[in-house]
């Protein structure tokens, strides 16, 4: 068996220990634990046989790890599978891809398939979600499996596997360099790891930058499901996107696409409390109440019936008496006499500004009255 190198204060320990005479047996036992550690359930042959070969066969720009350590530690944390593996989120199936690699030169397909997200081994998102729960329970807390990989399809995700050009940047991509590295040291990139970037996280977008729509509907739909849902097709939540102000990734609770992107984020472990702060309204977290957009996407969609609303009293202070108007309502959008209602066929008509039955469900008719 390959010999592993241990940490450097693990390596001085047990050298101290040894040269105490008596306690020797303590010290190889503690060796051996640690090295247990390291194997995992994929074994210490396999890990060592795959550490080899993806490390000798995918480098430069196809390099998956930063280390053979770092191999070791992601491989500790994988099913093993069966040997002769094609697919599947297993150890086998990454040294598959690693041998072929170097054996048909096509290193652009199965270096990123032998490294930690897997590609064609289960898919990255199963291979992350399994790590992270191994690897990062703290992050992972509030999530399952099924739940994290659902959610996880809502991430950006770049082509290919580069540990260097995707150490930044927020991708799925990033989340895999740093989950990889949390092996070796979790209390620094298990919080770099997490599907909501955390605060400089360098997995997040640099403060500053505008968000885009197309990449917030797509994590809003992905975290926001079922009763949550707050946007019925791509294609609506980007017809509402171009109504709002993008704003600025780093705004947590201005009426902005911003911050709703960071409350998609958040509603990836906590979708009751945060996807109607992360829809068309705000709920009062993404502005002060859920009448500001509501009242912009009227006069947007439905002019002729803003006018009408508008001829008595302002639009906010109308809106403001309706179920749903004010902050933390978190109201369904169930057809019935809600703001909510009445967006979601606002919602409906700037998807299809040719459709004629939405107008008069929009200020309290027809469907929501």
């Amino acid at each position: 068996m390959a010999a592993r190198v241990a940490p450097h204060w693990r390596l001085a320990t047990g050298a101290l220990v040894f040269a105490l005479g008596g306690l020797a047996c303590q010290a190889i036992a503690g060796i051996e634990d640690r090295e247990l550690d390291v194997v995992g359930s994929a074994g210490s042959a396999l890990c060592d046989a795959y550490c080899d070969e993806v490390m000798a066969n995918c480098t430069g720009e196809f390099a998956v790890y930063a280390s053979r350590e770092t191999c070791l530690g992601v491989c500790a944390k994988l099913p093993a599978g069966e040997s002769g593996d094609r697919s599947g989120n297993t150890v086998e199936c990454r040294r598959f891809n690693a041998a072929q690699a170097k054996a048909n030169g096509e290193v652009d397909v199965h270096c990123p398939a032998a490294g930690p997200g897997g590609t064609l081994c289960g898919g990255n998102c199963e291979g992350y979600c399994t790590l992270l729960e191994g690897v990062c329970p703290a992050v992972f807390d509030g999530l399952t499996q099924e739940r994290c990989v659902e959610t996880c399809g809502g991430l950006r995700t770049l082509p290919g596997f580069d540990v260097e050009a995707h150490h930044d940047g927020d991708s799925l991509n990033c989340r895999l360099v740093h989950v990889s590295s949390a092996t070796l040291d979790a209390q620094t990139h298990c919080p770099h790891a997490s599907p909501a970037p955390v605060n400089d996280s360098p997995c997040g977008d640099p403060v500053g930058t505008k968000p885009d729509c197309k990449e917030y509907c797509k994590l809003n739909i992905a975290a926001c499901t079922g009763e949550l849902t707050m946007y019925e097709s791509q294609k609506q939540c980007e017809a509402v996107c171009a109504e709002l102000a993008l704003g600025e990734v780093g705004e947590t609770t201005e009426d902005t696409v911003a911050c709703r992107k960071y409350h998609s984020y958040s509603a990836i472990a906590a979708p009751s409390a945060h996807c109607t702060h992360a829809g068309a309204g705000g709920d009062g977290h993404c502005g002060s109440d859920n009448c500001d957009a509501y009242c912009l996407a009227l006069e947007k969609a439905c002019p002729a019936e803003f006018a009408s609303l508008t001829a008595s009293q302002s639009c906010e202070n109308s809106c403001l008496t309706i179920a749903g108007g004010p902050l933390d309502t978190h109201q369904s959008f169930e057809d019935g006499d809600t703001v909510q209602c009445r967006m979601k066929y606002l919602s409906r008509q700037l998807e299809d500004p040719t459709a004629t039955d939405n107008c008069a469900s929009a200020v309290g008719n027809g469907n929501c009255q």
